[in-house]
């Protein structure tokens, strides 16, 4: 299972991924409970309790960035590979210093921290994790393999419903026997333009908000589309990222 995360820009809709397997390119969003602590290597974790797990002290003070990942592979247990070919290219080298002082910081939290100062303005670089593994690249390299995704957001295109064409009323002075009597009469309701659908909505809101150059309407790759309450997504993963947030298996 993988997870492939940029690490600068939050996540847009509050649903957790199911992640697919190797080989697979579909997968349908379930809830999940908060995951627990990792106990380490060899103890069964998903990729979001290796990402959520704290360590309880990071003291980097100008240290070379290949010495810093070494730091935070140990305190987490696992093993960091860094792409060395892909991230030199951005300028990034095994001697960038960095510099994160903190206690109790995720490890997530940490790794964007380290690549967010290594990786400078742009923020190109970013990682690919698993329960034992992160491999560390940029989005270019991360981001040349689309993934389709189903998401479920039936509650979030609930609609109020709208009568149409429902009479109107309007008052009208009638006499009887020299006695003037209001009363109300229907009147025709004017014709009305129908609105976007509430999934024609959230589709366009994901794709302007959402790395907008990597949607076809904008000449990217990516399609969105929506059936039955569920929107089907094709893209790379870091945009899956945006859109679901943190992933699990």
């Amino acid at each position: 299972m993988t997870s492939i995360r940029r690490v600068v820009r939050p996540a847009f809709l509050t649903l957790l991924v199911t992640l697919t397997a190797a080989g697979q390119t579909t997968s349908r969003t379930t809830p999940k409970a908060p995951a627990a602590a990792t106990a380490g290597r060899g103890t069964p974790r998903s990729t979001l309790q290796m990402l959520d797990q704290r360590l309880p002290n990071v003291q980097l003070d100008e240290s070379p960035l290949q010495a810093a990942l070494d730091q935070l592979g140990r305190a987490a247990d696992l093993d960091i590979i860094v792409q060395w070919s892909a991230v030199e290219s951005h300028g990034v080298s095994r001697q960038t210093p960095i510099t994160l002082k903190a206690r109790r910081l995720t490890l997530s939290q940490a790794l964007a921290f380290v690549l967010s100062e290594a990786g400078g303005a742009d923020g190109r670089l970013a990682y690919q994790a698993t329960p034992e593994l992160i491999v560390i690249s940029t989005v270019e390299h991360f981001d040349r393999a689309l993934v389709t995704r189903v998401y479920s957001v039936s509650d979030l295109l609930a609609n109020v419903p709208r009568f149409r064409n429902a009479a109107r009323l309007r008052t009208a002075s009638v006499s009887a026997d020299g006695v003037s009597v209001d009363s109300f009469v229907p009147e025709e309701s004017e014709a009305e333009n129908e609105p976007a659908s509430p999934a024609a909505k959230l589709i366009e809101l994901i794709q302007t908000t959402v790395e907008p150059a990597s949607w076809a309407s904008a000449g990217g790759a990516g399609t969105i589309s929506e059936f039955n309450g569920q929107i089907v997504v094709r893209n790379t993963r870091y945009v899956h990222q945006l859109i679901a947030g943190p992933a699990s298996e």
